[in-house]
């Protein structure tokens, strides 16, 4: 792939992006762990106290960081799911944080698409959009 970008433009822009976004990657992924490993120990904690039952699905920890990450990677295992509202509420705020980070990996991929193509917008609060060549844009923020 490293060689293709050489020849191919799209190919080029992942691989500055991955690059640019590599730290981003670093923190995604720590968050991700942690946030797995947090949640899945809370839902095991949740499920063996009110429901002796699940015990079957959640016999370890290591389970409900299992369930936890496929929470978050929306891949999902029917068979698999908490048996209290609360267990499922706690999975949910699993996927809430996760999601929030999310966008953390995508913006140096757009930045990236804005610095090539050359094409910045400039938006009032209003959300309307200003014309370059007004004086109220005074610099292009670089990133």
């Amino acid at each position: 792939m490293l060689k293709l970008g050489r020849y191919h433009k799209s190919i080029k822009l992942i691989l500055e992006s991955l690059g640019e976004a590599s730290m981003d990657f670093l923190a995604f992924s720590i968050v991700l762990i942690g946030n797995s490993c947090v949640f899945g120990a809370i839902i095991y904690a949740i499920e063996r106290t009110t429901n002796p039952s699940s015990t079957i699905l959640f016999p370890n920890v290591g389970n409900s960081v299992y369930y936890t990450l496929l929470a978050i990677t929306n891949v999902g295992f029917e068979g698999f799911l908490p048996s209290t509202y609360l267990g499922k509420w706690i999975a949910c705020a699993a996927i809430t944080i996760v999601n929030i980070a999310l966008p953390l990996i995508l913006s140096p991929y757009t930045r990236q698409l804005l610095i090539k193509n050359k094409h910045i917008i400039y938006r009032n609060d209003l959300g309307l959009e200003i014309p370059n060549d007004n004086p109220d844009v005074k610099h292009i923020r670089r990133y």
